[in-house]
C-alpha cells in the first residue's frame, strides 16, 4: 500500500490476478469466499483512481485480457495493445529524463 490513500491500481490488478489464479486450482474449497473477493477487486480496479503511468497501464491490461474474451482478436484489442505500448513508452522516456536530471 502506499502512504496516500490505499493500493494503487497496480497493487489491485496484482492481487486480482493471485484471486483468479486460485479459482483455479484444484481444491479451491473456499469458491464462494475467493468469488467475493474477485468482486470487490474488481469494483477497486474502477473506483481507485490512477496515480501513475504504471496503473494505467495495469488497467489497460486488464482491459486486455477482458477484450481476449469476447472472441477473434479484432479492433479493440489493437487499439488496446496500442495504447500500451504508447504507455510504456512515456514511461521510458519519464524514466530517461529522471535518470538525465539525477533524481
Amino acid at each position: 500500500m502506499t502512504a496516500d490513500s490505499g493500493p494503487t491500481v497496480v497493487e489491485t490488478k496484482r492481487r486480482l490476478d493471485v484471486a483468479l489464479a486460485s479459482l483455479e486450482q484444484p481444491g479451491a474449497g473456499a469458491i464462494g469466499t475467493l468469488e467475493c473477493q474477485i468482486g470487490t477487486l474488481q469494483e477497486a480496479m474502477v473506483a481507485t483512481p490512477a496515480r501513475s503511468l504504471a496503473d494505467i497501464e495495469a488497467r489497460l491490461q486488464m482491459i486486455g485480457e477482458l477484450v481476449a474474451t469476447l472472441g477473434p482478436r479484432g479492433y479493440l484489442a489493437q487499439l488496446v495493445e496500442a495504447t500500451l505500448a504508447d504507455v510504456r513508452a512515456l514511461q521510458a522516456t519519464a524514466g530517461q529524463a529522471q535518470d538525465l536530471s539525477g533524481d
